[in-house]
């Protein structure tokens, strides 16, 4: 109860408008513990919502700082026949007293093609491969850039080797130098296809003019790093993906889980949980109400007939409708006599005008039955007219009314039974040609 005087009215629901609702229901009566009680039911659900986002959040908070500094040896693959698993990593590279670390993304391939399948996967790629490695350059006779020499294939699993018989000029990664030449020069650029245990070579005829360029020590780490990298990509031997424990011969090489805590949809859920219950934060109350308006319609032709029949004994309406709330008295789920009982209380204690109480109540309920009986009973206390006629004739308004609706219900639940037979009829239309479906 204290945290509702910290939050705004708003938010768990203005007071104005839970009075004009309660008031619907329970007239001059104090409904300050029914608005209370609301109130606290959805400052529960924030905290309920508050609460499970603080774990959530906790809880992967904890399993990041678990994972953080556990160290990996080795990777599982995928299942034979599932897609390649997409996993990042976070790897730290130890050279003498230098430490970078960085993020990568490892792609881990399931294992196994048949023969055809290898032979005709690396005739493709040798197609494409022509064209593949040129980068930035117009053709293989006008070598101007680095060359684009990819250790796997852009569409299958296969790892390509490379080679030159010139590798002053022109390196195993693609790198070109043209400094010191005065005019081109033709390498013979060799390429080795490797997928699983089948192997084929493309030898490609390369005219360049190649740069040179120096590196500092993170530069070549990481360049190193990438060829690992690659390399692993490219790896499908084995059920583990074995990594290496060292970049180079003094260059140790670890890994770790490339966690991110994913708050964000946590906090998005929590949002939409809390802008839902904002909207429908006067749903309890309008329910209770609709449930309320329902009950005095159900019980409204009963109490028609009973008024009738006591105005046929020879009682007068206020007499009758005395005698009705009397008899209801101490009964569950009669909310329209109790109602009646109320306003026959009102009216000897302080005086009032019958009929004008039971406007007032008709009007406040919004039930236009009731609105009708109270003018109907207007009309007799102030002008004398013909009550007990007018009573008969909307009883008979009522109950025709009921059996309409009735009538409607059955109709709906027709429809509703429609799919219901549709699936039935189905299963056993398969139930009956499933024999014949297993014969063939």
């Amino acid at each position: 109860m204290k945290l509702l005087g910290i939050l705004p009215d708003w938010c768990t629901g203005k007071k104005e408008i839970y009075e004009a609702g309660f008031r619907t229901k329970y007239g001059n009566r104090d409904f300050t513990y029914q608005i209370q009680k609301e109130k606290a039911y959805q400052l529960k659900c924030y905290l309920i919502i508050f609460l499970l986002l603080i774990l959530l959040m906790f809880g992967f908070t904890i399993k990041s700082l678990l994972m953080h500094n556990k160290a990996l040896q080795s990777l599982d693959r995928p299942d034979y026949g599932a897609n390649a698993g997409i996993i990042s990593l976070k790897a730290e590279v130890i050279h003498g007293e230098e430490t970078f670390h960085k993020k990568v993304t490892l792609r881990v391939r399931p294992q196994s093609l048949t023969e055809f399948q290898k032979k005709a996967f690396l005739k493709d790629c040798k197609n494409r491969l022509t064209k593949e490695i040129l980068g930035n350059n117009k053709d293989p006779d006008h070598v101007i850039h680095n060359l684009d020499l990819k250790r796997e294939d852009s569409i299958y699993p296969i790892h390509i080797d490379w080679s030159s018989n010139q590798p002053r000029f022109l390196e195993e990664d693609g790198t070109v130098h043209r400094i010191a030449l005065n005019k081109p020069i033709q390498v013979d650029l060799i390429a080795k296809l490797t997928l699983q245990d089948c192997e084929e070579e493309q030898i490609h005829k390369i005219t360049i003019l190649p740069p040179q360029e120096d590196k500092e020590l993170e530069k070549e780490l990481d360049d190193a790093l990438e060829q690992v990298t690659k390399e692993l990509n490219n790896n499908t031997y084995g059920r583990n993906l074995s990594l290496p424990s060292k970049l180079t011969e003094n260059t140790s090489l670890r890994w770790y889980v490339q966690n991110s805590i994913p708050f964000f949809p946590f906090i998005a859920m929590a949002l939409l949980l809390i802008v839902l219950i904002y909207k429908r934060r006067y749903f309890r109350m309008e329910r209770e109400l609709q449930k309320y308006r329902e009950s005095m319609k159900r019980e409204y032709p009963d109490f028609i007939n009973k008024v009738v029949l006591l105005l046929n004994a020879g009682l007068v309406i206020t007499t009758a409708l005395e005698r009705i709330a009397m008899e209801a008295k101490g009964k569950k789920d009669h909310p329209l006599i109790e109602a009646i009982g109320e306003i026959s209380n009102n009216v000897r204690e302080s005086n009032a005008s019958f009929s004008k109480e039971l406007k007032m109540f008709a009007r406040r309920s919004g039930i236009r039955e009731l609105m009708r009986f109270a003018a109907i009973v207007y009309d007799n206390l102030d002008k004398g007219s013909s009550l007990v006629e007018k009573l008969e004739a909307e009883g008979e308004l009522l109950w025709m009314a009921r059996k309409k609706h009735a009538e409607e219900e059955g109709r709906k639940a027709e429809t509703k039974l429609i799919m219901p037979l549709m699936v039935l009829l189905l299963i056993l239309v398969i139930i009956t040609i499933s024999p014949v479906l297993i014969q063939i």
